[in-house]
């Protein structure tokens, strides 16, 4: 009896549930809720989608494989014809039944979702805050035709009337072209979800009305470009193989020359005679200098170093003007880093390279007379002139004792007063033969007590710029400074008997024999404490004490002034 009084509790429990409506996830098939069939539905619909989808893909790559094969029977050149879109006759009719079944297969798509939608808009109650489609969208649940229009691969496209066409399968961001494009009717594509393109225009376009007009502000220096006509066509031929249409192919020229902006006009200089010495090697060796292997670039280093008029450790320049060409028209670099037998035969260059010029056992020391000579000379050239800087790097050069790429990299300079002395103070990026940031450079002080004409011209030429040099030099450069400046100021006798390392040599055997201590001398010219480089090889100990040494060095040999001057750098003060 209590078995059958069981039995019909749970059975009138069953009854009574079903009636209310209540959710019961446990149980399949009419225990669930209207939301929960229309979600289950909705998935099990696109399940079979996705099904249908990848057969169609399948049958797809069928007709493209169709395609290759009859294209490969009738010229032989099958991807040639797959670039310039040929359609073979046989792929014709495949590709309308794969259309035609697309088409029967939305239309089946719509109108099961349409009853589904009805369906479930019938089920969900009706209300100010969730009715429709809003109600479903705030309960979690998705649009059953925006599901089915968002898989990642279909693209639904509208005639200009809002009637649509279908839905399409793409491939790699293309639409295919329907018979409507045919007939002039224009198809702005639209992402699925949102809305036609007409209205982006329409928007774009009521922009520009609404804004200021701008006014122009910047231009284009055409001078800048400078990369030589050769090199330049070739870019070119590269953009025009790049380029959609010809339409555009007035404005590659434009294009090449902003592209090849990006090297400047002294680098294209140099790399126009090292890619022509390129071109003509491989012209000579039969070999394809465009593109050229990595097997190229190393026969390019071994004809550099058979030449041997390379240093191993300053021929980069070599191998940057191919790798820059390279990079510029879209081709691998065949001289870098990545290639380990060309970076292991550099550094095998640079340890077997050996020097066959006699070395120069002597260097004679610049004297302070004839320093003294282009100090005077100094005030009569003006700022504009080709032998000012010359003559004021050969001045600072035999003052300071600097290594010349240290002097080259002053960063900054002033005439400032200390202890009631003028000093120069000065702040070389390039410190005991290293490159160190502007934080963390010293900031060194040379008294201009005996030189009231140089301070007088510093003071003038740093008023103009802070810059001491107006353009950045190499050190070859700065030989050839020496060499003018010598010239310009009448000692030309002496370009033969002195190189750019006498002024350092010659201005520290000048300082000692005026009596500037040694660790002084060792602060100035960046020599370690003790050096013995500094007592070999660049004191003379010949060198006597002289009316213009003393000069040139009292004021430093007096020790008012501190070699270094940090603390004066960090307050901003400004040139005096």
């Amino acid at each position: 009896m209590s078995f059958k009084l069981l039995l019909s509790f749970l059975f009138w429990c069953g009854i009574v549930e079903l009636a209310l409506g209540m959710q019961n996830p446990t149980h399949p098939g009419p225990f669930l809720s209207p939301q929960q069939q229309h979600a289950r539905a909705l998935q099990q619909l696109e399940q079979q989608q996705q099904l249908q989808y990848q057969q169609l893909q399948q049958q797809q790559a069928a007709v493209a494989a169709q395609r290759l094969a009859t294209q490969a029977a009738s010229s032989g050149h099958p991807i040639a014809d797959l670039r310039s879109a040929q359609l073979p006759s046989g792929g014709t009719d495949v590709a309308a039944q794969l259309a035609a079944q697309m088409e029967r297969l939305t239309n089946m798509m719509e109108a099961r979702l349409g009853a589904l939608e009805s369906r479930f808009a019938a089920q969900v109650p009706a209300g100010p805050a969730s009715s429709g489609a809003e109600g479903a969208r705030r309960a979690g649940i998705r649009h059953p035709r925006r599901a089915v229009l968002a898989r990642p691969a279909l693209v639904a496209t509208a005639y200009g009337d809002g009637s649509r066409s279908g839905v399409l399968p793409v491939q790699y961001g293309s639409v295919r072209v329907s018979a409507a494009r045919a007939q002039g009717r224009v198809q702005p594509a639209m992402v699925a979800g949102g809305g036609s393109t007409s209205s982006v225009v329409t928007w774009a376009c009521g922009q520009s009305g609404s804004a200021s007009v701008p006014r122009v502000r910047y231009g284009m220096d055409w001078g800048r470009s400078v990369a030589p006509e050769p090199v330049q066509a070739l870019v070119v031929t590269h953009l025009q193989g790049l380029a959609p249409d010809h339409r555009v192919s007035r404005r590659l020229d434009v294009i090449a020359k902003v592209i090849l902006a990006r090297v400047g006009p002294k680098s294209w200089r140099a790399y126009a005679s090292h890619f022509a010495a390129f071109v003509r090697f491989c012209v000579a060796e039969e070999l394809e200098f465009l593109p050229s292997s990595p097997y190229t670039g190393l026969l390019w280093a071994q004809y550099l170093a058979a030449r041997g008029t390379v240093q191993a450790s300053s021929a980069q320049p070599y191998f940057s003007a191919i790798n820059t060409i390279h990079e510029l028209l879209g081709f691998p670099k065949p001289c870098t880093g990545d290639n380990p037998l060309f970076v292991a035969f550099r550094r095998g260059w640079e340890r077997m390279q050996v020097s066959v010029l006699p070395r120069v056992s002597l260097n004679l020391a610049f004297s302070a007379g004839d320093l003294w000579s282009l100090c005077e000379a100094l005030p009569g050239f003006s700022f504009s002139s080709v032998a000012f800087i010359p003559v004021l790097f050969v001045v600072l050069a035999f003052c300071t004792f600097l290594r010349p790429d240290s002097l080259l990299s002053v960063a900054w300079a002033r005439v400032s007063e200390v202890e009631g002395l003028a000093v120069f103070q000065y702040k070389p990026l390039n410190w005991k033969g290293r490159v160190v940031q502007p934080e963390a450079a010293p900031v060194l002080q040379f008294p201009l007590c005996g030189l009231p004409r140089v301070r007088l011209v510093l003071m003038q030429h740093l008023a103009r710029s802070e810059q001491l040099w107006p353009f950045r030099q190499s050190t070859s450069g700065a030989e050839q400074w020496f060499r003018s400046a010598l010239s310009q100021c009448g000692l030309g006798r002496l370009v033969e008997l002195h190189t750019l390392y006498s002024l350092r040599r010659g201005g520290a055997s000048a300082a000692r024999a005026a009596g500037v201590p040694l660790e002084v001398i060792e602060s100035f010219g960046g020599w370690s404490a003790g050096s013995v480089a500094l007592r070999q090889h660049y004191l003379d100990m010949g060198v006597s004490v002289s009316p213009a040494a003393r000069a040139i060095f009292g004021p430093l040999a007096s020790g008012r002034v501190a070699p270094f001057a940090a603390q004066f750098f960090n307050r901003g003060s400004c040139v005096s």
